[in-house]
Protein backbone atom coordinates (compact mmCIF):
# COMPACT_ATOMS: atom_id res chain seq x y z
CA UNK A 1 0.00 0.00 0.00
CA UNK A 2 1.47 3.78 -1.09
CA UNK A 3 2.36 5.46 1.90
CA UNK A 4 2.50 9.45 2.16
CA UNK A 5 5.51 10.49 4.19
CA UNK A 6 5.37 7.10 5.83
CA UNK A 7 1.91 7.50 6.44
CA UNK A 8 -0.79 5.31 5.36
CA UNK A 9 -3.62 7.74 3.57
CA UNK A 10 -6.07 5.20 4.51
CA UNK A 11 -5.04 5.88 8.23
CA UNK A 12 -5.17 9.01 7.61
CA UNK A 13 -8.75 9.18 6.18
CA UNK A 14 -9.69 6.59 8.81
CA UNK A 15 -8.54 8.91 11.91
CA UNK A 16 -9.92 11.52 10.52
CA UNK A 17 -13.43 10.15 10.63
CA UNK A 18 -12.81 8.77 13.77
CA UNK A 19 -12.38 12.38 14.85
CA UNK A 20 -15.10 13.46 13.50
CA UNK A 21 -18.02 11.41 14.42
CA UNK A 22 -16.24 12.07 18.04
CA UNK A 23 -17.23 15.32 17.95
CA UNK A 24 -20.37 14.93 16.81
CA UNK A 25 -20.96 12.75 20.35
CA UNK A 26 -19.31 15.56 22.09
CA UNK A 27 -20.63 18.38 21.24
CA UNK A 28 -24.05 17.26 19.58
CA UNK A 29 -25.65 14.33 21.46
CA UNK A 30 -23.52 14.57 25.02
CA UNK A 31 -22.93 18.68 25.61
CA UNK A 32 -25.27 20.52 23.81
CA UNK A 33 -26.57 22.71 26.20
CA UNK A 34 -23.45 23.40 28.21
CA UNK A 35 -21.40 24.08 24.82
CA UNK A 36 -24.46 26.53 23.90
CA UNK A 37 -24.46 28.25 27.11
CA UNK A 38 -20.88 28.71 27.53
CA UNK A 39 -20.41 30.26 23.56
CA UNK A 40 -23.78 32.57 24.04
CA UNK A 41 -26.01 30.55 21.98
CA UNK A 42 -29.47 29.92 23.32
CA UNK A 43 -33.43 29.09 21.82
CA UNK A 44 -35.72 31.67 22.35
CA UNK A 45 -38.56 29.98 22.32
CA UNK A 46 -39.67 26.60 23.74
CA UNK A 47 -39.98 25.04 20.55
CA UNK A 48 -36.27 24.99 19.88
CA UNK A 49 -36.98 26.58 16.66
CA UNK A 50 -35.67 29.95 17.21
CA UNK A 51 -31.73 30.55 18.11
CA UNK A 52 -30.34 33.55 19.39
CA UNK A 53 -26.38 34.63 19.75
CA UNK A 54 -24.68 37.09 20.95
CA UNK A 55 -21.76 38.91 18.42
CA UNK A 56 -19.85 41.93 19.34
CA UNK A 57 -22.63 44.49 17.42
CA UNK A 58 -25.30 42.87 18.36
CA UNK A 59 -28.15 40.30 19.57
CA UNK A 60 -28.60 38.35 16.59
CA UNK A 61 -31.40 35.65 15.64
CA UNK A 62 -32.13 32.62 13.06
CA UNK A 63 -33.50 29.30 12.54
CA UNK A 64 -32.29 26.01 13.82
CA UNK A 65 -33.05 24.72 10.88
CA UNK A 66 -30.19 27.32 8.66
CA UNK A 67 -27.60 24.41 9.91
CA UNK A 68 -23.94 24.91 10.28
CA UNK A 69 -22.40 26.40 7.34
CA UNK A 70 -20.92 23.59 5.08
CA UNK A 71 -17.11 25.85 4.64
CA UNK A 72 -16.73 25.63 8.59
CA UNK A 73 -17.75 22.12 8.41
CA UNK A 74 -15.03 21.06 5.43
CA UNK A 75 -11.92 23.12 7.72
CA UNK A 76 -12.93 20.91 10.51
CA UNK A 77 -12.58 17.69 8.29
CA UNK A 78 -9.66 19.27 6.49
CA UNK A 79 -8.32 20.11 10.23
CA UNK A 80 -8.92 16.02 11.23
CA UNK A 81 -7.25 15.18 8.23
CA UNK A 82 -3.93 17.06 9.42
CA UNK A 83 -4.01 15.70 12.77
CA UNK A 84 -4.49 12.31 11.75
CA UNK A 85 -1.25 13.15 10.11
CA UNK A 86 0.19 14.38 12.02
CA UNK A 87 -0.33 12.01 14.62
CA UNK A 88 0.26 9.06 12.51
CA UNK A 89 3.54 10.21 11.78
CA UNK A 90 4.89 10.93 14.86
CA UNK A 91 4.05 7.61 15.82
CA UNK A 92 5.22 6.02 13.05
Amino acid sequence: MPKIAGVRPLGIFLGAVAMYFVRFIWYRVLFTEPWMAANGLFFTDASKETMQWLTSDSLQTGSRDAGPNAVVMLWGFVLSLVLSFGLGRQMK
